[in-house]
């Protein structure tokens, strides 16, 4: 039990000095001469990185704004394209509705002046 004890400690020893010394600071501990030429190509491969970082960034910008005109126009599109649908559809039902409208008006008319006829000879005939 005291060795499992021992085992651990020093194992949480271990990772938290693993943890506070990055390896480039490990590197330039061991190598004290070349520490100052690690730090530098570190610096510069951070540099590097983050410049692909920036390109990449603007190349993202640049699809996603042409993927925004594409769509936005596709969506004008489709909206011009269902306006005249809806307008096309309005004019038809409109249509419809007003030869519906006649006929409607016409079969009642019929069916008025059949009953008025009909009810004037009843009327007239006792």
């Amino acid at each position: 039990m005291r060795f499992n004890l021992i085992l651990a400690v020093v194992s949480v020893y271990l990772a938290s000095v693993s943890l506070a010394l990055p390896v480039s600071e490990v590197q330039s501990v061991e190598l004290s001469g070349l520490s100052r030429r690690s730090e530098t190509n570190t610096s510069l491969s951070k540099v590097k990185r983050q410049g692909t970082q920036g390109q990449a960034g603007a190349t993202g910008g640049l699809v996603g704004g042409l993927a925004n005109g594409v769509g936005g126009a596709v969506g004008a599109i489709g909206t011009a394209v269902g306006g005249a649908v809806g307008a096309i559809g309005s004019a038809v039902g409109g249509t419809v509705g007003a030869v519906g409208s006649a006929v409607g008006g016409a079969v009642d008319g019929a069916v008025g002046a059949v009953g008025a006829a009909t009810g004037g000879a009843g009327q007239t005939a006792p």
